[in-house]
């Protein structure tokens, strides 16, 4: 298969998954077009960065385009959650600067723990990964970070008036994964998204 085939094919198929999910409303014809190529070649890079480099794999298009799953394009889609809250955010009328010695209204949340852990593990992944020569060490840490990222989503809100505190660390947690995601991926010559 030649490698402008293949990617064609990706492109092709971020398309078709992308106009199936509907959520591309008001995007301008040159955007879509973006759209779909960063999504494309995200999925096609990812499938062959996430498998160990001394392994064989067999390449499945329909499987890397996946919005669910260990692809390119769920961990663009955490990535683009993360720019949603911002956006949110930034639509508030609450105050993200907080003291770190001020106290939560609300209990840290167990997603929250282990986002906090995945963050630490960043520096240690990038190390291992060059030392091993193996991007798939820092495939896989990004799509748990995606992972773990979705789960943080849905378990708590992170915007509330009513507890900006608790607000303030959420949307600094949400903006330091979404910043570790897009750097983690750039090192995979994969572009982030700030809507999808």
């Amino acid at each position: 298969v030649e490698a402008d085939d293949l990617m064609d094919t990706m492109i092709l198929a971020a398309q078709e998954a992308t106009e199936v999910l509907g959520k591309t409303e008001g995007m301008e014809e040159d955007e879509l077009k973006d759209l779909y190529l960063k999504i494309g070649l995200a999925a096609l890079k990812f499938y062959l960065a996430k498998v160990d480099p001394k392994k064989g794999m067999l390449f499945d298009p329909q499987e890397s385009i996946q919005i669910h799953g260990t692809t390119g394009p769920s961990v663009q889609y955490a990535y683009t959650r993360t720019k949603g809250v911002q956006r949110k955010a930034t639509a508030s009328d609450l105050d993200f600067n907080f003291e770190a010695s001020a106290k939560p209204e609300k209990e840290m949340l167990e997603s929250e723990r282990t986002l906090l852990k995945y963050l630490l593990k960043y520096k240690d992944v990038l190390r291992e990964a060059g030392e091993s020569y193996n991007p798939s060490l820092i495939a896989n840490y990004c799509y748990e970070l995606a992972k773990e990222y979705n789960r943080f989503f849905h378990e708590g809100r992170i915007v509330k008036s009513d507890q900006p505190i608790t607000s303030a660390f959420r949307f600094a947690l949400s903006n330091f994964v979404g910043d570790t995601l897009d750097k983690g991926m750039q090192l995979l010559g994969i572009q982030m998204l700030d809507r999808m």
